[in-house]
């Protein structure tokens, strides 16, 4: 879940990192949400960005921001400087929620942006049912 606080901050609950593991397959959850962060240069910012998520091959969502968009969404958003760098960037955060959403199987869940600069590749999400242990066998 995403929460946007009073205060500016996003509170991101039950989030999960590379893995999700459901009791039984399949499943519907009543709601999936991510996050996805594109950070560029603001020597070269991204002039506009289609986020692709896939469910295994499926193309799931797709979302377009051209340059007034991305103009009007970074107008109050701050820059910051690089780790390790004196180069500032920016930063684009795209909000995306699935509800409900079904699973008909083990599948990875994948997010891509593409810029004039080309395809960005996000983390996955490993979707799975909860694997079921076997005897232990002590030697």
């Amino acid at each position: 879940d995403i929460r946007h606080e009073t205060s500016g901050k996003l509170t991101l609950v039950g989030m999960y990192s590379d893995s999700l593991f459901v009791p039984q397959l399949p499943v519907t959850l009543p709601r999936v949400c991510l996050v996805a962060r594109l950070i560029s240069s603001l020597k070269q910012p991204a002039r506009s960005v289609k986020l692709r998520v896939y469910k295994g091959t499926d193309l799931i969502q797709e979302l377009m921001a051209r340059e007034a968009d991305l103009a009007a969404m970074l107008r109050n958003v701050p820059t910051y400087e690089a780790a390790g760098s004196s180069e500032r960037v920016q930063v684009v955060q795209f909000l995306v929620e699935f509800a409900p959403f079904q699973i008909n199987g083990p599948c990875l869940l994948r997010v891509h942006a593409e810029t004039e600069d080309g395809l960005h590749e996000g983390a996955s999400l490993n979707i799975a049912q909860t694997p079921t242990a076997g005897p232990v066998t002590l030697q």
